[in-house]
Formats: C-alpha cells, structure tokens, sequence
C-alpha cells in the first residue's frame, strides 16, 4: 500500500504581486517589483495563475508570462490582454520570471499579480501498480476544490493535459469527500478554485501489480 498526502491552501489574491502599476510606451518586458518580487523574480508559496490588469483597452496586445510550473519546469504562456478588466493564465506558475507585452506598448496602466485559483504539486501514481486508487479531500475553512488528473508525465512536458475527475462528488467542492479510481492515472493534483481555507488530499494507491 502507498500513502500520498498533499495540502493546498491559496492566500488571498493580489494583483500587482508581480508587476507594480506600469506602462511601457513600446512592446517588452514589464519591470517585476511587486510584493512577491526577489532581486527580480515573482516567487510565490504555490502555484498560482497570473492575473493581467489593465486601466485601459489592452485586448490589441498579448502578454507572455514566462517562469516555472508547480513541478518546477520551465512554462510559459501567451495570453490577450484586458480590456480595462483583469484577464488570467491557464498555467499556474510557481515563479514569474518575466511579463512582456506584445504588439506594442501599453495602452492602460498595467499590473500583474496572481489569482484565487492555484494548484498542487503533481502526485505521481505507480503506473504499473494495481487499478486501485482510493482518494479523500478533507477540508479546514472556506475553500472550494478539485481532483484532477493526466495520463502524461509532468516532469517531461510542461502543461500536461489535466483533466476534472470523472465524479462529479470530486469536483467543485467545498465540503471532505471520498472517491477512487479504478484506472491508475500518471499523476493526480488537487485544484483550488477559491478561499483560502486548506484542502488536503489524500492517495492510498494498492500494493503494486507486476508479475
């Protein structure tokens, strides 16, 4: 028998976390001198996704978040700008290494910090070990959660394909819950979508299935 334990709790988002309220009259990289800046990079206690806001129509502009992915990888992402809103990534980054804008300077005043939504590290499972994988998520204050999981490595690609799981009891949640699979995924992660209370999860993987 194998036993995973992880725990995810977010801290309220904040949106000039990374970048402090700035413009750039030609397209390039943004200045990181937020809060959560250290001798230039935006370092963060999980992996968070990274909010763009704008006081003006930035939509004719991309924005390109570079750093690493909660497994440590490299990530970036490409994103549209806001139009005078806060726009967010898919990825959640870990660390921010760089914001740049694309196609031009800034139109609005511009901040980027992180959001209320953030992940796990990835759980590896033993592939070769038995179809059976038992899952409990308990829960300490407000926080609304999410088992997912990818048949890709997350240690070779840097944005694996997650995937909700398959019950809907494992999905957007806000109270503890139990669930299984019945097929061993390559990794699992708990998502947090909201609050900043703590959600903890828990993998009991049956022994192993080898001949």
């Amino acid at each position: 028998m194998r036993q995973i334990v992880s725990s995810l709790q977010l801290s309220t988002a904040v949106d000039n976390a990374v970048c402090l309220a700035q413009t750039r009259a030609t397209a390039g990289a943004l200045t990181i001198d937020g809060g959560n800046a250290v001798g230039g990079v935006a370092i963060f206690n999980a992996a968070y996704v990274v909010t763009v806001t704008s006081t003006g129509n930035d939509s004719t502009r991309t924005y390109t978040i570079t750093g690493t992915n909660a497994a440590g990888n490299a990530l970036s992402e490409t994103i549209t700008g806001p139009n005078a809103t806060t726009v967010s990534t898919t990825g959640a980054f870990l660390t921010v290494t760089g914001v740049s804008v694309v196609g031009g300077g800034t139109v609005g005043t511009v901040r980027a910090g992180f959001g209320s939504s953030g992940v796990t590290a990835p759980l590896p499972l033993d592939i070769h070990g038995r179809p059976d994988v038992s899952l409990q998520v308990t829960v300490t204050g407000t926080v609304t959660w999410t088992v997912q999981q990818s048949l890709d490595n997350p240690f070779t690609i840097n944005m694996p394909t997650y995937l909700d799981h398959p019950d809907p009891n494992m999905v957007t949640q806000t109270v503890n819950r139990q669930g299984n699979y019945a097929y061993v995924p390559a990794t699992v992660r708990l998502r947090v979508t909201s609050g900043t209370g703590r959600a903890t999860l828990t993998i009991i993987q049956s022994g192993d299935n080898r001949a």
